[in-house]
C-alpha cells in the first residue's frame, strides 16, 4: 500500500469480501473525502484494457495461499475503515523501514544541488520539480510496503558529494528520521547540507483506509527545502498510495493525488497531478503539471492562462517532459529520464555499529527472513518487534509517563515537527564540520539506553554473523543504494 499504512508506511493492503455493501458514493470522515471503491470503474464484460509496458512491474498476481489470507482479513473490514491498527501479512512487506523510504528523495542528489546553484528563479523552480519527481521511481516490483516504524525508531545515513575537478565543492548530506508518534503514525525527517546551501525539514502522517476493492494510504504532511544562501523556502506535500484489485483484477499499486511545490519568496508554484491509470486508456505512473506565477497575496488563479509559465507531462517512472509556454515556439524538452539519471548512493553504518533502535538493526531478522522467503520467520520477528512496543506502552501507562521524542519537537505555533538542532543560517567555512545529525545522535545515546527510552523496544539485536549488507561510513566504504 504505501509508507506506514498500517500497524503491520509507506511507504499495504488487506482484502476479502467486505462485511458491508460497497457504496459508490464518496465517503467523508473528519472532513476527508474518500474516493469511491473501484467497483464503480469495473468495465463491461469482454472489455480489453490497453497494453501497458509497465504493467508487469506494477501488477502482481497473488498465489492461492496469500490470497486466502487476504480474503480472511477482508472479512473483518468495512468500507472506509481505518487500517492503522490492522496488522497486514508479511508477504506484502518491502524489506526496509518507512524511515528509510524517505531517503529516496536523495536518490538523485545532483538534481537538488543543481537547483540550488541555478540563478534564474523560474529555471530554479523547474529544477526543483525535476528533483522532486525523481524521488519516486525506485521501488520494489509488485505490491509492497515498507515496515511501519515502531515508536522511537530512527534511521540515519549520509551521502558524499565529490567532484574531482572542484574539490572545493565537495560536501556531505546527512539524514535522520524518527518515528515521533505511533497512533497516529507520524514520521519526522531532516536532511542537512549547509555547505551546499540547503536543509530539509519535514513530517508525514499516513491515514490508511479500506475502500472495498482497494486500499489507500493518504499521505498528509509536508516538507520544506530551505535554500539558506538565497533565503528561499520550497514547501511541498506528498501523493497518496493506492492498492487496487484486491478482490477483482490484478493487484497493483499507484501513486495518486495533487502535489504542489510553492516558493513564497519568488511567487512561483509548480502544481502537479500523479494520475491513476484508467481502464480505457492511459498508462501507469502518468504525471502532469503546470508552473504558475502566484498573486501578490499568495493565491493562484487556476483559470488564468496568463500566469502559466510551463507545462509538464510524462511518466514519473521513466521519462518526463517540460515545455515553456511563456516563450514563443519553445520546444518540449526532457526534464527527467530515469534510465540515464545518475544515482547518488547513500552510506549507512554497519548494523553492529548501530543503536538498538535504528531501523536496519531493529528489523534485521524480519529483513533476513523476507529475503530468504521464510514468511513464518518474518512474521515471528515482526510480531516480536510489535509486542515489545505494546509492552512499552503498557509500562509507561502504569507509570503515567509520556513518550519523549529524541531528535524532534512539536512546534506549538505551526503544529509541525522540527529537528532539535535545525540550523538555517548560511554556512560559515570557519565552523565545525561536525554533522548536526550525528552530533544529535551522539548526545542522545546516553539517554537512549536509559529505561525511559529503551523500554518497548526489542532487546538489542546481536551483531550479524555474516558481513553486513550496508556500507561502512568510512571513506573506504562501498556505498549502499
Amino acid at each position: 500500500m504505501d509508507p506506514q499504512s498500517t500497524a503491520a508506511t509507506a511507504t499495504p493492503v488487506p482484502a476479502s469480501e467486505p462485511s458491508t455493501p460497497v457504496s459508490t458514493t464518496p465517503a467523508s470522515e473528519g472532513g476527508l473525502v474518500v474516493p469511491p471503491p473501484d467497483e464503480s470503474l469495473i468495465p463491461p464484460p469482454g472489455a480489453t484494457p490497453d497494453p501497458d509496458p509497465q504493467a508487469s512491474e506494477q501488477e502482481e498476481v497473488i498465489d492461492e495461499k496469500p490470497q486466502s489470507i487476504l480474503l480472511g482479513l477482508m472479512k473483518q473490514l468495512t468500507v472506509g475503515m481505518d487500517l492503522t491498527r490492522v496488522t497486514l501479512p508479511t508477504f506484502v512487506l518491502e524489506p526496509r523501514s518507512l524511515l528509510e523510504r524517505y531517503t529516496d528523495f536523495l536518490t538523485h542528489a545532483d538534481f537538488l544541488l543543481r537547483a540550488i546553484n541555478t540563478e534564474d528563479p523560474i529555471q530554479r523552480m523547474i529544477e526543483m520539480c525535476k528533483w522532486y519527481v525523481s524521488g519516486f521511481h525506485i521501488r520494489p516490483k509488485g505490491v509492497k510496503k515498507p515496515y511501519n516504524p515502531v515508536l522511537g525508531e530512527i534511521f540515519r545515513c549520509h551521502w558524499d558529494h565529490r567532484y574531482a575537478t572542484r574539490p572545493d565543492l565537495n560536501s556531505t548530506t546527512t539524514y535522520i528520521a524518527e518515528q515521533v508518534s505511533h497512533h497516529p503514525p507520524v514520521t519526522a525527517f531532516y536532511f542537512d547540507n549547509r555547505k551546499s546551501g540547503f536543509v530539509i525539514n519535514g513530517q508525514c502522517y499516513t491515514k490508511s483506509k479500506f475502500l472495498g476493492n482497494s486500499a489507500a494510504a493518504l499521505m498528509e504532511g509536508s516538507g520544506t527545502v530551505y535554500m539558506i544562501n538565497r533565503n528561499e523556502q520550497y514547501i511541498c506535500n506528498f501523493p497518496s498510495a493506492y492498492v487496487r484489485g484486491i478482490i477483482i483484477g490484478k493487484m497493483c499499486m499507484e501513486m495518486c493525488g495533487d502535489v504542489t511545490i510553492t516558493c513564497p519568496q519568488t511567487h512561483l508554484q509548480f502544481a502537479m497531478e500523479f494520475k491513476p491509470k484508467s481502464f480505457w486508456g492511459g498508462r501507469y505512473n502518468e504525471i502532469a503539471g503546470k508552473l504558475r506565477t502566484m498573486n501578490p497575496d499568495g493565491s493562484v488563479d487556476l483559470k488564468s492562462k496568463k500566469c502559466v509559465i510551463a507545462t509538464m507531462t510524462g511518466n514519473w517512472a521513466s521519462t518526463v517532459h517540460i515545455q515553456r509556454v511563456d516563450i514563443p515556439k519553445s520546444p518540449s524538452q526532457v526534464l527527467f529520464d530515469a534510465a540515464t539519471s545518475v544515482v547518488t548512493p547513500k552510506i549507512v553504518a554497519p548494523e553492529d555499529q548501530q543503536l538498538p533502535f535504528e531501523s536496519r538493526r531493529l528489523w534485521t531478522h524480519v529483513t533476513r527472513a523476507l529475503k530468504a522467503r521464510d514468511m513464518d520467520a518474518a512474521t515471528a520477528a515482526k510480531t516480536a518487534n510489535e509486542d515489545a512496543q505494546r509492552q512499552g506502552v503498557r509500562e509507561r501507562a502504569e507509570r503515567h509517563e509520556e513518550w519523549r521524542q529524541r531528535h524532534f519537537h512539536l512546534d506549538p505555533a505551526t503544529g509541525l515537527w522540527v529537528f532539535n538542532q535545525i540550523n538555517t543560517a548560511p554556512y560559515d567555512p570557519r565552523e565545525s564540520d561536525a554533522s548536526p545529525t550525528e552530533t544529535a545522535v551522539a548526545a542522545a545515546t546516553a539517554a537512549a539506553v536509559a529505561a525511559t527510552h529503551t523500554e518497548g523496544l526489542p532487546a538489542p539485536t546481536p551483531a550479524p554473523n555474516t558481513p553486513s549488507e550496508v556500507a561502512s561510513p568510512s571513506p573506504s566504504a562501498t556505498p549502499a543504494s
